[in-house]
């Protein structure tokens, strides 16, 4: 019995059947894979998409086996999905509608990070609920073959070369959609860990905390344990990136430049650093507490937010969404309520998950482009961009999950 969502892995057990083809399975549920089920399931499998209390106990008592195969990710997977809300479901419309062949284009070209941060905002939005499962199939074909591509570039695989953000990002997604533990990318993104305890050896200047956080959720999500010492080495690096006022630092080198606000180089503690570092420190990813870093890093966070519940990504800039996607993210992750109206986190009335939906576009606004969610709420960002969009995309899935 399952909902046919990709993390369930019903895929899997259509494959189990084709191998014992002398004996019958039972396969009851629905949901937005149907068709596709319907389509590729072998003559031996039955699917039931809806049965009473009575004969699901029937078919209980009266199996051979049970095949339960459906994987979880933390952060990535809800508790169950349901009817999504019109902003999950008119987001992942949107951003399908930007996929071509399998891939997402930019400037006329492929782009191989677009896509691998699209698909897994689909993947959140359609074990959520919404459709968008042949999409996410077609772009799991197109990325299949070129993970090498996004993660190296042109430069042949190595702990050298392997981008550890990038190889974060395909583990993550391959979790949420459902497909086997991807052993040897964790291997990969592993041997990418200098002795500071840094993932990747690209200089951090602009993104080690981001991607160090990534590497950190992605791990614990393939199984890496937090008192494994490699994960020990990761967190100390992380917490060394902290500053003084709370907000986390990209690359904190020294005290007088990392902690320094530098909006002209964007430099110094800004809010996507610091919500990815608190998503990595959580203790709902079973990581161990640091209490006064998180409640220290909420304070940062706090100081900065601006009027509608949103953020922007350094102090004193304009509220954009993806900074807001991600401290709403951050903030969830920390068991903060980001859908309540008073409280902590509301502004003049507005949830930060309000917040973030100001930034999508309204069929009334513009009927062509609805769904989408624009960078900021100025006239120099009249549309939709698909960064933006799988940013909230990804966080209000998980958030309505």
């Amino acid at each position: 019995m399952s909902r046919l969502l990709p993390y369930k892995n019903v895929h899997l057990v259509l494959d189990v059947a084709r191998q014992r083809s002398s004996e019958q399975f039972v396969l009851v549920g629905d949901g937005p894979l149907r068709s596709e089920v319907e389509r590729l399931a072998p003559a031996n499998v039955r699917l039931l998409t809806s049965v009473s209390d009575d004969e699901l106990r029937w078919l209980y008592a009266s199996a051979a086996a049970l095949l339960a195969l459906s994987t979880a990710v933390v952060g990535l997977q809800p508790a169950g999905a349901t009817t999504p809300s019109w902003h999950i479901r008119s987001g992942a419309a949107w951003l399908k509608s930007q996929v071509t062949h399998g891939f997402v284009p930019y400037n006329n070209k492929r782009d191989l990070s677009d896509t691998v941060q699209s698909a897994t905002a689909l993947a959140a939005a359609v074990n959520d609920g919404a459709p968008g499962g042949a999409v996410l199939r077609s772009m799991a074909d197109y990325l299949s073959t070129r993970v090498n591509k996004y993660v190296d570039g042109n430069l042949p695989p190595s702990a050298t070369n392997d981008n550890a953000g990038a190889l974060a990002r395909v583990i993550l997604l391959r979790q949420a959609m459902g497909a086997a533990n991807p052993t040897a990318l964790v291997a990969r993104l592993e041997a990418t860990q200098q002795t500071s305890g840094l993932f990747g050896t690209s200089d951090p200047t602009y993104d080690g905390t981001l991607r160090q956080g990534l590497s950190m959720v992605a791990l614990h999500a393939a199984g890496v344990g937090w008192s494994d010492p490699l994960m020990v080495k990761a967190r100390t690096w992380l917490l060394d990136q902290q500053c003084p006022n709370g907000g986390f630092s990209a690359d904190r080198a020294s005290p007088s430049t990392g902690c320094t606000n530098d909006p002209a180089d964007y430099l110094g503690p800004d809010t996507n650093s610091t919500a990815i570092a608190l998503w990595a420190l959580s203790t709902k990813n079973g990581a161990p507490s640091v209490l006064d870093s998180v409640t220290s890093a909420l304070g940062f966070l706090a100081t900065f937010e601006l009027k509608h519940a949103t953020w922007s990504f350094l102090p004193g800039g304009a509220a954009d969404c993806d900074s807001t996607a991600l401290v709403d993210l951050a903030l969830f992750e920390t068991s903060q309520d980001v859908t309540a109206t008073t409280g902590t986190w509301a502004m003049n009335g507005t949830s930060p998950l309000a917040g973030l939906e100001r930034f999508q576009v309204r069929p009334l606004d513009t009927p062509s482009t609805a769904g989408g969610f624009r960078y900021q709420l100025t006239n120099d960002y009249p549309k939709p961009d698909v960064l933006s969009s799988e940013q909230a995309l990804l966080t209000m899935s998980i958030v309505e999950g």
